[in-house]
């Protein structure tokens, strides 16, 4: 038996999640390790979808891509290539047109010089958690309302621009749009206690 993912599905997963952690948060503070890695999940997924085209090539590194394509239009299948995805960063300049795309695929995404800060901001955050080293290390919780506000909102736009989720179902879909009106609702409503 198999688990079966799509990029699609991955993005569902990981906003379930991201939910399912912004809940436990309220009586666990450790619990926004896993909302904010779920976050960054999510909005890496959507990118992915977004510059996904007919080939599968517009997510990956640029050298990943050549490979593929190469081995696509060769009719040669069996490439001794490993497919890379490309490095967070570059997703983010893709989706938002400030890159090249690699292929056609979804329409570019407008993101807002406070949206990028937020990437960034959770890009350091998900790295200082996926590689843990020995130290203390806090977060301000007070910016993390916009930080999820503002990528929520690129998730969002991806979400709707047509080409990123077209081949899901509707059920899929109407559960995506809720799982992100749900975390957007979230974090427009938290807030902080001074001894917290």
């Amino acid at each position: 038996m198999w688990i079966r993912f799509t990029e699609r599905s991955d993005v569902l997963s990981s906003l379930r999640q991201l939910n399912r952690s912004l809940i436990d948060t309220q009586a666990d503070p450790a619990a926004w390790k896993w909302a904010l890695i779920s976050l960054f999940s999510a909005l890496q997924g959507a990118a992915v979808c977004n510059l996904s085209g007919s080939a599968q090539i517009g997510a990956l590194t640029e050298k990943s891509a050549n490979q593929t394509y190469a081995s696509l239009t060769s009719g040669n299948l069996s490439g001794k290539f490993k497919e890379r995805l490309a490095d967070p960063a570059t997703l983010i300049s893709r989706l938002s047109g400030a890159e090249k795309r690699l292929e056609e695929a979804g329409p570019n995404i407008s993101i807002s010089d406070s949206q990028f800060k937020s990437f960034q901001l959770l890009q350091s955050l998900r790295n200082k958690f996926a590689h843990y080293s020995p130290m203390v290390w806090s977060i301000e919780k007070a910016g993390l309302p916009q930080l999820g506000l503002d990528l929520l909102s690129i998730i969002k736009d991806v979400f709707e621009d047509g080409w990123s989720f077209m081949h899901s179902g509707a059920e899929e879909r109407q559960e995506i749009n809720d799982l992100i009106v749900q975390a957007q609702t979230f974090f427009s409503h938290i807030s902080f206690q001074t001894d917290q």
